[in-house]
């Protein structure tokens, strides 16, 4: 009797462990199912930290490339005002305190230039202020009846400072602006600046960017010396 029982206990040992295996494989299941849960949730979280990371490099890129855009035009500008200097002022009548009118991008070209009374010598201010607005605004390359050869919505702004004296300088302020891909602080001219350098902080009005915080503006002020008859 006593190996009866003893034999009897082994078996209902063995049940109530082959039971608590039974149920041990769901819990593992259930353990394992979260686990990688887990895993596919960290997985995504790090595809989209480098999906954000890269659109934000993306958009550096464009912003510096832009940039870069905007000071060879710039160049490009000063350049055309020393090469044309006899007629120079004509250059400097297209930008006033509001940032327009201005070149470039749904801009106004200026038609008309009397600085020297030669027809010839005038006709060339207008053509390279006319070359220029076509370079600003991107017509160079277009797809889809869109400019796409420069910076978004760039325009070009020059403010004349005319000199006191005959013997004065005049001033010269070239400015270049377009649109950049996020919000920042608008550019604000020191306290002491120059009529010509408030007009370039202002290139393109109020409403051509959408808003002050969208405006990217670069410029320079150049001295021109008058020259005499």
């Amino acid at each position: 009797m006593g190996c009866l029982a003893h034999g009897s206990n082994a078996a209902a040992i063995t049940r109530a462990q082959m039971n608590n295996r039974k149920q041990a494989r769901p819990r593992m299941s259930g353990l394992i199912m979260i686990e990688v849960l887990v895993s596919l949730v960290l997985v995504l979280l790090g595809i989209l930290g480098l999906v954000g990371l890269q659109a934000r490099a993306i958009q550096g890129e464009t912003e510096s490339y832009q940039r870069t855009q905007a000071l060879v035009l710039l160049r490009a500008m000063v350049d055309s005002i020393e090469a044309h200097r006899q007629a120079a002022t004509c250059f400097g009548s297209i930008t006033t305190s509001t940032g327009t009118p201005y070149v470039g991008t749904g801009g106004t070209v200026p038609t008309l230039c009397t600085a020297t009374g030669i027809a010839a010598t005038d006709q060339g201010a207008l053509d390279a202020m006319s070359a220029w607005s076509d370079m600003v605004s991107g017509a160079g390359e277009a797809a889809g009846g869109s400019s796409l050869g420069a910076m978004i919505n760039g325009v070009g702004c020059v403010s004349l400072d005319l000199g006191a004296t005959a013997s004065t300088p005049d001033m010269y302020t070239v400015a270049v602006a377009w649109q950049g891909l996020s919000d920042l602080p608008a550019a604000t001219p020191a306290n002491d600046a120059s009529a010509g350098e408030k007009n370039a902080a202002a290139c393109g009005g109020s409403t051509l960017f959408g808003s002050a915080a969208r405006r990217r503006v670069v410029w320079t002020t150049i001295e021109l010396a008058k020259l005499r008859s």
